[in-house]
């Protein structure tokens, strides 16, 4: 090609030089039709794309390079745009589909322009295969599946390790109910049998009515603490739902008992009442609620207070809702404060360092946030944060 200089303008064939040079570098296919669909000119990015020699292209209908419907309805398209000058792609461009040479359909940016020439209506088509980003976006998509598919199978090996660890308190709660339903039973039998010897005795009747009442309330109380151990170590997939955090709490108060009680401790509840709902999943906010709770109990084991009251308080902080759990132990030393959450890392004596990092990924993926501070006398004060649903949608 020749050379151009600033010092002279270029002649009509320099200029017409230019404008091929570029067309035919562009990393982009571009195609040029007429007003009847007929391509007039194609890029060498064109030929590349669709697989056609540059003499298959030119001088055929463009509907070649589009699956169906589009190729039938192609032509209907620019007849109408022609007719009433009402663009719907021209000047704005869009996400289509073309076809390859060997049938192969595949993802396009396509922009269209419009220019007058050789006293026709010319239209330039520039267009971008879009199948690599679309094939890291699916794999993007399934690597964060995967992950989340990884942080579900840890969550639930957590929360076995979880049950494991309170396994002695759950033996103790649950034994309660059920030795107690024995001796109303044997004591109801007696009633009974007393009855049979001295005849109709409606207060001996009234007394058994009340013993087998109080079996039930048993049976009711070892079935919940059951259902509430069922529900923690089943392995299921994450749900999202619209919750009120005071709600949660509640419904994790029997196993967070059992947690602090097995110590000798015990649980102080202030729930602020009348807190907007947060979208969660009510499951694994409470392995975190016991995972903190254990903590706590441990930590003040430590500390030599095992009997001062766990705290669990609710409160309202602008959009956010705040759960914190507050013991009062040995509190976070300055050379774990800055790897506290991390992965193996631990405060405890044989302690894997998975619970605290498995639960600031939880609040993490609920998009909150998971903290502490120690307290001014001492202990530690561990916060949930999570975003009111309002703020969410």
């Amino acid at each position: 090609m020749q050379q151009f200089t600033t010092d002279a303008q270029p002649s009509p064939q320099d200029r017409l030089d230019l404008i091929e040079a570029a067309f035919e570098a562009a990393v982009d296919a571009m195609v040029v039709i007429d007003s009847n669909g007929r391509m007039l000119r194609v890029n060498e990015a064109a030929v590349e794309m669709f697989g056609y020699t540059r003499e298959e292209l030119v001088g055929r209908d463009v509907s070649i390079l589009m699956p169906e419907p589009y190729r039938s309805e192609h032509a209907g398209y620019l007849a109408r745009y022609l007719a009433t000058l009402e663009p719907r792609i021209i000047g704005i461009g869009r996400e289509v589909e073309g076809r390859r040479r060997n049938g192969e359909v595949f993802p396009l940016d396509l922009s269209v322009g419009e220019a007058a020439a050789l006293g026709d209506r010319l239209f330039v088509g520039i267009l971008r295969d879009l199948s690599s980003r679309r094939r890291l976006q699916r794999e993007l998509v399934e690597r964060r599946l995967e992950a989340q598919r990884h942080r579900e199978r840890l969550a639930h090996v957590d929360r076995i390790s979880t049950l494991g660890q309170m396994a002695a308190g759950i033996a103790h709660e649950v034994n309660q109910p059920l030795g107690a339903i024995n001796n109303y039973a044997q004591a109801a039998r007696m009633l009974l049998a007393r009855e049979a010897r001295s005849g109709d005795d409606d207060d001996r009747l009234g007394r058994v009515d009340e013993v087998l009442a109080k079996i039930g309330d048993q049976a009711l109380r070892a079935g919940d603490v059951i259902r509430r151990l069922r529900a923690l170590a089943r392995a299921q997939h994450e749900e999202i739902v619209r919750v009120d955090l005071d709600d949660v709490v509640r419904s994790t108060l029997e196993l967070a008992r059992i947690e602090a009680t097995s110590d000798g401790s015990s649980l102080e509840v202030e729930l602020a009442g009348e807190l907007p709902p947060v979208m969660a999943d009510p499951i694994q906010i409470q392995q975190v609620i016991l995972n903190l709770v254990r903590n706590g109990v441990e930590s003040q084991r430590t500390a030599g207070r095992p009997e001062e009251p766990i705290r669990l308080r609710t409160l309202r902080d602008g959009d956010w809702v705040l759960l914190e759990v507050v013991d009062c132990g040995t509190g976070i030393s300055e050379e774990l404060a800055d790897t506290l959450f991390t992965p193996f890392v631990s405060g405890k004596e044989g302690g894997m360092g998975m619970g605290l990092a498995i639960s600031e990924s939880i609040v993490h993926n609920h998009e909150g946030q998971l903290s502490f501070r120690n307290n001014p006398r001492n202990g530690a004060t561990f916060s949930i944060r999570l975003p009111s649903a309002a703020q969410g949608d």
